[in-house]
């Protein structure tokens, strides 16, 4: 669902305000569960039981400062939750043996984002065959800048002697992100 208010002040300039959010169920989740033989560890199952949340805002400032330059300014913030994001090595069921089969920050969450953007046109001439060669150039530029995904810290460590094998495992969730 999204909804979005435009308002233009004069020749050249625009505000838009916006807001687009999205829910997911029964999305296609890999989970990991024990197996109690001496065969297998572990089993990957494959169940629909995902689930996901995004809302985000956005306003947005474009101009038209002359025939020749345009440019537009972008913020967004936006959380995004979910319960099928996937730590790096481990796979995303590797939490269900440890407990942690919960909704939280998604891999991809970026809380807030700033984007410039614009385009000028070279000068140049415009007719002829000199215009057709040389003439309509643009120069576009783009900067963006945006905070930091979320992270997991997790220490994976084995000890492994001639007749038994130990692993042990410590999740840590980040939980210094705010908002």
């Amino acid at each position: 669902y999204s909804a979005t208010w435009e308002k233009f002040f004069g020749a050249g300039r625009m505000v838009s305000v916006g807001y687009i959010g999205t829910k997911g169920r029964d999305l296609l989740r890999f989970e990991v569960q024990p197996v109690f033989n001496d065969t297998h560890g572990i089993a990957r199952v494959i169940t629909n039981g995902g689930t996901s949340d995004y809302n985000g805002f956005q306003a947005v400032y474009r101009k038209r400062s002359s025939a020749s330059l345009q440019w537009q300014f972008s913020y967004t913030f936006a959380k995004s939750k979910d319960s099928v994001s996937s730590d790096v090595f481990l796979g995303s069921g590797f939490a269900n043996i440890i407990g942690a089969n919960e909704l939280g920050y998604s891999d991809f969450d970026v809380r807030h984002s700033l984007n410039l953007t614009g385009s000028y046109r070279l000068p140049g001439p415009q007719k002829g065959i000199a215009g057709n060669v040389i003439g309509g150039w643009f120069l576009d530029f783009s900067a963006a800048g945006r905070s930091a995904l979320p992270f997991d810290i997790q220490a994976v460590s084995a000890n492994f002697s001639s007749a038994t094998t130990t692993t042990s495992t410590t999740t840590v969730t980040d939980t210094t992100k705010g908002m």
